[in-house]
């Protein structure tokens, strides 16, 4: 049995302090038998470009200790410390494990870190083991916020009254007529925005471009009905939050006006109607020569040091072979051509697909008087928006207490296999709180997903970025009949007016929509940049095996230069951070170009 004495709080820093002077005497030894012993077997130490440049996790105390160790003389740190200001070490519980966390800090030669490391408490408080270690960059000596905020401050007042005013300034910046940008980032959404932002702090020279006319149409542009799935809590911005009279949810149009106001207020350079072409490097003078299409037919060369896609995990639109559908006479498009229900009231729709956009879409055309059937294809993970969507990492942002930067750490501090097998016991729990919304849709004919080994939605946004819905109210309308569902494999074909099932019944229909979701990278890279270098990046999200972590996104990739930013709200605003100090350091030539 544990000792009673690891859930005090006070016990707690004593356990942690003894952890740290343990973990420090094993570094400063040199020896990596040392250093493995201070870990579980089993351990993880999840590197946010903290020793060294990049974002990997490593596990196995063995691998850990060669690793770490190798890291820390690199990067000439030496120790670790508590940090009890940031929140003093406290029992905690995750996987069904019980751990006490403790926060520390540490130094390397050219940045100050924040780290987190979970201790077993199982073999008993005496002498316990870490489960994770987090070790995450925090600041570049000498550019810290203040120190470059303090670069781009002007006089209490101008001296020269003929000089341009800062709206006119700001103009000038964002032409880039006698410059050439340091980062160009390609997407104005929420990950090109928060990493823009964060460079600027770190007065880090960027231009943001975009294909849409204005910063938050592509929220703006979409159906009239949808808000965000995610509390307000855990979607701010970084630097800026929203006002604490705003709704829980978020609706499409708010957030695209607050979007464009952060741009303004960030000031972020950007240019709006410009399409990015393509790309070539240049090694020599470790630049690249970007073609961008501005308006109707200029084109436009420039030169950055670095690109940062940030257009999120998805690009062009996917049009799956359909068998047959040719033979339809009616409208088929795809879910981001859809603007509203309104106009097709009274009609038949058919929605091909069963995630969120598919359902969202489909129940915006039931309310506006339209007859929908949507059509399947596999499982879909379905769960009640409240209060079953946001037990995983929703529920950490509306904890009391905590500051956000603190969630943030949180959020960041566990590997994602450890997150994994949370996810896993949290989603059994899910389910059973569901259950009665489950049965009836599997009564209606809708494919449940119920694989017992599931992580739940946020894992299927990891690994295939959708496959699941959080309900609305849509499901409970497939429930009760209102929104018929039809499985893709009982289509046996398509004719003038619509489907035609297996046994000959047919579906009429005046429209079909495709919510079949998006194209990856691995379309747009090869058009980007050519072959080699889309070989050389490889895949673009989902879980890489060999680093533990989502596949090139904010960290350095083989082609030197190129970074991918971007997923939801809350890992734009976390990982911008990391991207930006990353670049940082390279534009200061504090660690070599990647």
């Amino acid at each position: 049995m544990p000792d009673s004495r690891a859930d005090n709080a006070a016990d707690s820093s004593d356990i942690a302090a003894g952890w740290v002077e343990r973990f420090n005497r094993a570094l400063a030894s040199g020896e990596e038998a040392q250093l493995a012993n201070v870990f579980l077997p089993e351990g993880y130490w999840r590197n946010v470009a903290g020793l060294e440049r990049g974002i990997r996790t490593i596990s196995g105390a063995p691998r850990i200790a060669r690793e770490l160790s190798a890291a820390a003389r690199r990067s000439g740190t030496r120790a670790v410390r508590l940090d009890t200001q940031l929140a003093p070490p406290m029992p905690g519980e995750f996987a069904g494990r019980r751990t006490i966390d403790a926060w520390l800090r540490f130094d390397t030669a050219v940045s100050t870190g924040v780290g987190q490391v979970r201790l077993d408490i199982a073999e008993g408080p005496e002498a316990p083991r870490a489960w994770t270690l987090m070790t995450a960059i925090d600041e570049l000596k000498g550019h810290d916020i203040e120190t470059e905020r303090r670069k781009r401050d002007g006089t209490a007042f101008e001296r020269d009254w003929k000089r341009p005013n800062w709206t006119e300034q700001r103009k000038s910046s964002a032409a880039f007529a006698d410059r050439e940008p340091r980062v160009l980032i390609v997407g104005a959404g929420h990950g090109g925005l928060t990493v823009a932002a964060w460079l600027n702090a770190l007065n880090v020279d960027n231009l943001v471009v975009d294909r849409h006319a204005r910063i938050g149409d592509s929220w703006r542009k979409r159906y009239n009905s949808l808000k965000l799935h995610s509390p307000t809590a855990s979607v701010h911005f970084p630097f800026l939050s929203y006002p604490p009279t705003w709704p829980k949810y978020i609706p499409k149009d708010k957030i695209a006006n607050w979007m464009e106001f952060y741009a303004d207020a960030m000031e972020i350079n950007f240019w709006p109607e410009t399409e990015f072409v393509s790309a070539t490097y240049d090694r020599p003078s470790l630049s690249w020569e970007a073609h961008l299409k501005t308006g109707i037919s200029a084109e436009r060369v420039v030169r950055p040091a670095h690109i940062i896609l940030a257009t999120s995990q998805i690009g062009a639109p996917y049009i799956p072979d359909i068998p047959g559908i040719a033979n339809f006479k009616g409208p088929v498009i795809h879910s981001s051509q859809f603007s509203g229900g309104a106009a097709w009231a009274g009609k038949r729709v058919l929605v091909m697909g069963t995630g969120t956009s598919a359902h969202d879409i489909a129940q915006e055309l039931h309310a506006h008087g339209a007859q929908v059937t949507m059509v399947q294809r596999g499982t879909t993970e379905v769960i009640k928006i409240e209060p079953s969507a946001h037990v995983y990492l929703d529920a950490l942002y509306e904890l009391d207490g905590p500051s956000l930067a603190l969630k943030d750490l949180i959020a960041c501090s566990a590997p994602i296999e450890i997150v994994k097998a949370e996810h896993r016991r949290l989603t059994k729990l899910v389910r059973a709180n569901d259950s009665d919304l489950l049965d009836r849709l599997e009564q209606a004919g809708f494919k449940v997903e119920r694989d017992p080994e599931s992580g739940g939605w946020p894992m299927k946004y990891f690994t295939r970025g959708g496959g699941y819905y959080m309900n609305v109210g849509c499901s409970d309308l497939i429930a009760d009949g209102e929104i018929s569902i039809v499985q893709f494999d009982q289509i046996e074909s398509f004719e003038t007016g619509g489907p035609v099932l297996l046994g000959g019944r047919r579906i009429r229909v005046d429209l079909v929509v495709l919510a079949t979701g998006y194209k990856g990278y691995d379309d747009a890279l090869p058009r980007w940049f050519g072959d080699d270098i889309a070989e050389r990046v490889g895949q673009v999200w989902g879980i890489d095996p060999e680093t533990g972590e989502l596949r090139n996104m904010w960290t350095p990739t083989a082609q030197p230069g190129l970074w991918f930013a971007g997923g939801s709200f809350v890992h734009s605003r976390i990982y911008a951070k990391y991207v930006a100090l990353q670049i940082k350091a390279e534009e200061e030539k504090l660690c070599p170009a990647s």
